[in-house]
């Protein structure tokens, strides 16, 4: 049997022995895993809470006290000021982001992380822009840490690298 050398992991993770040259994942990788996917859940839930326009989300991501900085409007800090700068942003538009390429690295015991997640947000114009669109390229670059109610985000930054289209879009 030959397996690709992606699949390995999948397959010990899965208890599928696989005789390979390729030593075993350590315990320490192990043991984060339930932590990292808790964290990719909510560094995604942010996708839905734009796109959807539910800011009432944000208080599943961000910690009462973090600061975001996404490039509009300066750092905001408070999840209250997140949702009210986000609010004034995202209800005029309509948007679909997508993440990937997400790197996390975890401190179980210390029960805090950071995060880079490549984004792709597309805006949508209305109106006298309808057909036309806005796309950032970029990546968000957070720090969380784990809390009574899962991972949340401390401080997000976005890192545009590029964008296209018409910024009027989203003006």
């Amino acid at each position: 049997m030959r397996v690709l050398p992606a699949c390995l992991g999948l397959l010990q993770l899965t208890g599928i022995a696989v005789a390979t040259n390729n030593p075993p994942l350590s315990s320490s990788i192990l043991d984060a895993l339930p932590d990292m996917q808790a964290i990719q859940q909510t560094l995604y839930l942010f996708s839905i809470a734009v796109d959807t326009h539910d800011l009432s989300l944000l208080s599943r991501i961000f910690a009462s006290d973090a600061c975001a900085n996404f490039g509009i409007g300066g750092t905001l800090c408070g999840l209250s000021d997140i949702q009210a700068g986000l609010g004034e942003f995202i209800n005029s538009t309509i948007s679909h982001h997508d993440q990937s390429a997400t790197i996390i690295d975890v401190d179980t015991v210390a029960g805090t992380a950071n995060s880079s997640v490549y984004l792709q947000g597309t805006f949508f114009g209305q109106g006298d822009l309808a057909g036309q669109f806005l796309t950032t390229y970029g990546r968000y670059v957070d720090t969380l840490i784990r809390t009574s109610n899962g991972w949340l985000v401390t401080n997000r930054i976005l890192n545009a690298t590029a964008q296209i289209g018409n910024p009027d879009v989203v003006a």
